[in-house]
């Protein structure tokens, strides 16, 4: 397999691993240096949750651009946006105005933590889709335009926000939608009843209540016609999060009349779109066909300006 790109300096050699130390180190604060040129970091835009914004080069003005949004893992207790920084310039290079975004992290155990999983994660990652909607003026994109993308724990918000009515922030404009134009998932958690999430949490026999609330945030659970059009990504070595897992989320949108793109990585471990799980070749993979995902809807210009060749 060889990997071509038409840019010169590409993402993955500039900042692939340049971040990789943030993500190491992800309670550290951070500095102009780490995030580099092109971004904005919006602090505290609501509820004291972040946004970090990546324009295209030497643009901060415009108007119609697409948003990419990204969603980063770590089993809703852990992780931070840098995870997704390599990605965000990669799409800013290519015109789009990328985002990823920090939300609330779930800290109770039991129930209680699957809750949290809703009331925070989903919550703040629906209050920024809003307020990027709500500013697509000062962000110069279309309102119309918005792909949602998470990696795990981020994939299954990415996917969630597509399909899930309930959990909305209490300060939110509810007349503002939350639901993206499109979602891709790599390795999501498609179906939160499920034994690794109820490990995270600590539930060794989940009751009645654990088990209503895993059913809320359960995508799998969740599907109903008319949603937007996703993508699933998911490696056939995952040893965290079944592959079967996607099969049936696919299987469900496909039957509820949705389009549902499944894409099968053989040998790819969990977390293969990331830089420190992941390699060259599935990282640059999995740009490449959100990329083409995307363009196939008609939100985002062009072809890929990386590409994967078997």
């Amino acid at each position: 397999m060889t990997i071509r790109t038409k840019l010169i300096g590409t993402v993955l050699a500039a900042t692939l691993y340049a971040t990789a130390a943030l993500a190491a180190d992800s309670a550290r604060r951070l500095t102009v240096d780490d995030i580099g040129a092109g971004y904005e970091w919006i602090r505290n835009y609501r509820g004291g949750q972040s946004l970090f914004a990546y324009y295209p080069p030497g643009e901060r003005e415009g108007s119609g651009r697409a948003a990419v949004v990204f969603i980063h893992g770590g089993g809703w207790t852990s992780g931070h946006p840098s995870f997704f920084f390599p990605h965000c310039q990669y799409f800013a290079m290519r015109g789009a105005v990328a985002f990823s975004v920090q939300y609330r992290l779930a800290t109770a155990q039991s129930a209680d933590g699957l809750e949290q999983v809703g009331s925070r994660c989903l919550a703040d990652c629906k209050s920024a889709i809003r307020y990027i909607r709500e500013n697509s003026a000062k962000f110069g994109i279309d309102p119309n335009k918005i792909t949602v993308a998470g990696d795990s724990a981020g994939g299954h918000l990415a996917v969630a926000l597509g399909l899930i009515g309930e959990y909305d922030n209490p300060d939110d404009d509810l007349t503002v939608s939350a639901r993206p134009q499109a979602c891709v998932g790599f390795n999501p958690v498609a179906d939160s009843n499920s034994a690794v999430v109820y490990r995270i949490f600590g539930i060794e026999n989940p009751g009645e209540e654990a088990l209503r609330i895993a059913k809320t945030i359960s995508p799998v659970d969740n599907v109903a016609s008319g949603v937007p059009p996703m993508l699933v990504m998911h490696g056939t070595a995952d040893t965290v999060i079944p592959i079967e897992q996607s099969e049936r989320f696919a299987a469900a949108m496909k039957q509820a009349g949705n389009r549902c793109d499944l894409i099968k990585l053989e040998g790819a471990p969990h977390a293969f779109s990331i830089n420190w799980a992941g390699t060259e070749e599935t990282i640059v993979r999995s740009l490449a066909e959100m990329d083409r995902f995307m363009g196939s809807l008609g939100l985002i210009d062009g072809e890929p300006t990386i590409t994967v060749e078997k």
